[in-house]
């Protein structure tokens, strides 16, 4: 071609190649005899488009899909102020950014995390693990599937005597160790307790239990399952309820930020996804601070107009790009490390 090994021409022709390669290689496999195919599904991490190769396809529910990335957000629930910020590509579990979330409102407001609201996608077992010691969680447990049939909840199981009793009151005989393993890479090692093959096809109540084409009934005990299940009876109690219903705020500050233009990304790449979402929340607690000062202090209005030309502008010097912004939650709750009341995240 003309250029040297070194040259920036050169290095920009491989990176092309690279990323040529890739696009073709993510959706052919080859067979055990060597032949190619291609590949049924969608392949991990799989890149769909040569201009933002770090947009995802994501899903709202299992027939609502969008392209991009997820806005995260933590929000203190007493001031109504954003605490911390994330974007995530958008097959990306929701619950992956609490983490970083919770350290980052840690560190900007100076005070220690006492409570962390969330929503279903927040209240995983690996999450729920860390709290232990140093947080208190509260985020609903995900529902069973509406099959019209027995769940989990309807079976008693007793941890102190390895036992699972199914609702005619048979035990089942054996279990055996299942390894599980999170999309975080976390595992766990989990017991599946298998009912009687015999007491199963004999039940007057087999039709309410398992599908017509199933032998037997299976329940999977998980290894933190006396966590879960103490998170399954609180969320019951009215104490959940009432601390839940502070986690609104969340979705009102994501409303103002919609508002605001964040639905649609303006840029290619997460980190001027993430720089747009860290204007736009500014400008947002910027107006919520202005709006909250009594007089006629000019500063905070000052502050307002000039963060949200320089986003303008920013805004239209830059590439405009296609991508969809979803959004997931997450608020938290905490005491000032100097003392005082305790405020709701």
């Amino acid at each position: 071609t003309g250029y040297t090994a070194e040259s920036a021409e050169a290095a920009e022709i491989f990176k092309a190649s690279e990323l040529l390669a890739r696009l073709l290689a993510q959706d052919v496999r080859r067979t055990d005899t060597g032949r190619p195919e291609i590949v049924q599904g969608v392949a991990p991490e799989r890149i769909i488009s040569v201009h933002d190769t770090e947009m995802r396809h994501g899903r709202k529910s299992s027939s609502v899909r969008f392209d991009g990335f997820k806005g995260a957000i933590a929000v203190d629930t007493q001031s109504q102020m954003i605490t911390a910020i994330d974007v995530l590509p958008a097959n990306v579990a929701d619950g992956q950014s609490s983490t970083p979330l919770i350290d980052e409102s840690a560190t900007t407001t100076d005070a220690t995390i006492t409570t962390v609201l969330g929503d279903t996608a927040y209240g995983t077992t690996e999450l729920r693990l860390q709290a232990k010691d140093h947080f208190r969680l509260i985020t609903p447990m995900p529902h069973a599937g509406h099959t019209g049939r027995f769940t989990k909840d309807d079976f008693t199981i007793d941890l102190e005597n390895s036992t699972v009793t199914c609702p005619a009151g048979k035990t089942a005989p054996r279990s055996y160790p299942r390894k599980t393993t999170t999309r975080s890479g976390h595992v766990f090692q989990n017991r599946e307790f298998y009912f009687a093959e015999a007491d199963c096809s004999s039940c007057s109540l087999r039709t309410q239990c398992i599908a017509p084409n199933v032998a037997r009934r299976t329940i999977l005990v998980h290894e933190q399952e006396r966590l879960l299940q103490n998170a399954r009876r609180f969320q019951h109690t009215d104490e959940f309820h009432e601390l839940y219903r502070s986690r609104v705020v969340v979705e009102h500050r994501f409303a103002r930020l919609v508002r605001l233009g964040l639905r649609q990304a303006r840029y290619f790449g997460k980190r001027k996804a993430l720089f747009q979402l860290a204007m736009t929340a500014a400008v947002a607690n910027l107006t919520l601070l202005a709006a909250a000062i009594p007089g006629n202090n000019p500063f905070p209005f000052v502050a307002v107009a000039l963060t949200a030309v320089f986003l303008v502008t920013v805004s239209q010097n830059g590439h405009r790009g296609t991508l969809t912004l979803q959004f997931a939650s997450l608020s938290t709750s905490r005491t000032p490390k100097n003392g005082g009341s305790q405020l709701s995240f």
